[in-house]
């Protein structure tokens, strides 16, 4: 074999080694998914806008118009003022004089008028009174998955435990 014939022969077999290479390299690459991140505006705890109960009642599964996810046109809708909200609470049977919740008495339903509390946070919360037998104090609320310090600040005025 001549020296030409040789140079052709290595250079075909690197030419193989460079595409299986790639093609090893191609077939093991992983799948590129985008990572869904959804970001929340932060909200002071002396907020009562619009804007507080909508960023709120979304860490729920709601939207701010009292639907979830946007389906269920039928939920109620949560009130932009705890003004309001105390309002609309004192009528409930649940309610103290005073204009507050009790937490221990109130039905699901009656507990979504808070700011901040759909559906789904109603419901776990008459889970957790159902489980350990009532709340000893407002402040046990917060062992409630869902409600942290803001969310908490934002209803402690308008509830209470008898």
């Amino acid at each position: 074999m001549n020296m030409l014939m040789k140079e052709r022969i290595l250079l075909v077999l690197a030419l193989v080694l460079c595409a299986a290479t790639v093609l090893l390299a191609v077939w093991e690459a992983p799948e590129w998914a985008p990572i869904g991140v959804v970001y929340s505006e932060p909200v002071s705890s002396g907020e009562a806008g619009a804007n507080g109960t909508d960023t709120l009642s979304a860490a729920d599964g709601t939207t701010g118009d009292g639907g979830t996810d946007g389906t269920d046109s039928s939920a109620p809708s949560h009130s932009s003022s705890p003004a309001s909200s105390s309002s609309s609470a004192s009528s409930s049977a649940s309610s103290v004089p005073g204009g507050k919740i009790d937490i221990n008495a109130a039905a699901a339903e009656e507990l979504t008028a808070l700011p901040g509390i759909g559906e789904v946070l109603a419901q776990r919360i008459v889970d957790y009174r159902d489980t350990h037998g009532g709340f000893a104090s407002i402040e046990e609320l917060m062992n409630v998955s869902g409600i942290g310090e803001k969310r908490f600040a934002a209803i402690r005025d308008l509830v209470t435990v008898n």
